[in-house]
């Protein structure tokens, strides 16, 4: 093994302590800059975090490479934890990490990063060959991506990005998919009134809203598509008729098509049933992110495999990542698998055994395209 297993663990308590949940991450952002500042050609925090109310910008390094001949890689991981880290005890023992469950361990992302930070370190300490490293540590991933939609692409010259960012999975798990997403909101309008007194003056949004929310799916609606209400609030008393009612939720879909057809249908539904009882319907909707698919035989899967062993596993996800933004903007993104198990939970864990050979391959990868040509044959 070419990483120190001992660092890249030491590397992660010391990233899991420093407190940067999304919209705060100044202090991660800080950290890495001095982190990488033996190792990179150029470091550049972007203003990203201006334009979206956050406390620092997405960090952008580029590390220059040993083989002038290599195409650049990139390398993704997020800089927010989706809770707070702030007075996290960690436990190391019994081959795991974790927290001693009273905050979450922070392993989403925080293992993303501590990995790229060893493979980098290591590969230029070792003297590898290798292109040109591009890394972007990007902001507030976990409150709808972002960070990286406000990212200029044109900084970037390599073409292929590995996103360090799923959970649930082992390493060499590589996901080549991902759907769509939109968000939606609804507000229904009715008319206040006393309920005792004169409730018939009254039009009752919640009872509008709760219409048409029995009416719509939810779910996994087909084999491509879910459908989710995840926020309901409104009404201001019991003895008052609810004049309004605010709904929030998604829908995901491998097929636009599909979530166009969801939208349209729940637009319908709520529309009809506000109607029925004289109520009226606002709506507005956001794409969250864009679906991606990328073949088995392209060379960014090819590399990924060829440095794996006899578990590499190509997968399928109902998730979205910063890697369905490079998608979008023409940059072939995967996301690999790092062993990072129940995150968002107090009870998310680490094996450190995984997270040595996840690091290792990050580093393999790396040096594979100084190794094969950019069509995965080896040279």
């Amino acid at each position: 093994m070419r990483i120190s297993q001992d660092r890249v663990l030491a590397t992660f308590i010391e990233l899991i302590q420093i407190d940067g949940e999304s919209f705060k991450e100044r202090p991660v952002c800080d950290y890495l800059k001095s982190y990488f500042q033996p190792y990179a050609e150029i470091i550049v925090e972007d203003n990203a975090g201006e334009k979206i109310g956050a406390n620092c910008g997405n960090l952008f390094i580029r590390v220059k490479g040993t083989d002038t001949s290599a195409p650049a890689v990139v390398l993704s991981a997020h800089m927010d934890t989706i809770k707070s880290t702030a007075g996290i005890k960690p436990i190391v023992g019994n081959g795991l990490v974790r927290s001693d469950g009273t905050t979450i361990l922070g392993a989403d992302n925080r293992l993303g990063i501590a990995l790229i930070c060893e493979a980098v370190r290591s590969l230029v300490e070792n003297h590898e060959s290798y292109g040109d490293i591009e890394i972007l540590f990007s902001i507030c991933e976990e409150v709808g991506l972002l960070g990286v939609k406000n990212f200029d692409f044109s900084m970037l010259k390599g073409k292929y990005a590995y996103v360090l960012d799923s959970g649930n999975n082992p390493v060499y798990t590589l996901i080549n998919k991902a759907p769509s997403a939109i968000r939606f909101e609804y507000e229904v309008m009715g008319k206040s009134a006393h309920s005792g007194i004169a409730p018939e003056k009254g039009i009752n949004a919640i009872a509008a809203a709760a219409s048409a929310v029995s009416r719509i799916d939810q779910g996994r609606v087909n084999e491509n598509t879910t459908v989710n209400i995840g926020v309901i609030q409104g009404g201001k008393a019991c003895n008052i008729i609810p004049d309004n009612v605010f709904l929030k939720g998604e829908t995901r879909s491998y097929r636009s098509e599909d979530i166009s057809i969801q939208w349209e249908r729940i637009r319908s539904v709520f529309s009809e049933e506000a109607t029925k009882l004289g109520a009226t319907v606002k709506s507005t909707f956001n794409e969250d992110y864009h679906s991606f698919y990328i073949e088995e035989s392209s060379p960014i899967i090819t590399h990924a495999q060829n440095t794996a062993d006899n578990t590499f596993t190509i997968q399928s996800s109902f998730g979205g990542s910063d890697g369905n933004v490079f998608n979008r903007h023409g940059i072939e993104a995967v996301v690999l698998g790092t062993g990072q198990w129940e995150p968002h939970t107090n009870e998310e864990y680490v094996r450190i055994d995984e997270m040595a050979r996840s690091s290792q391959w990050i580093y393999d990868i790396v040096k594979s395209f100084s190794v094969y040509l950019p069509d995965g044959i080896r040279a």
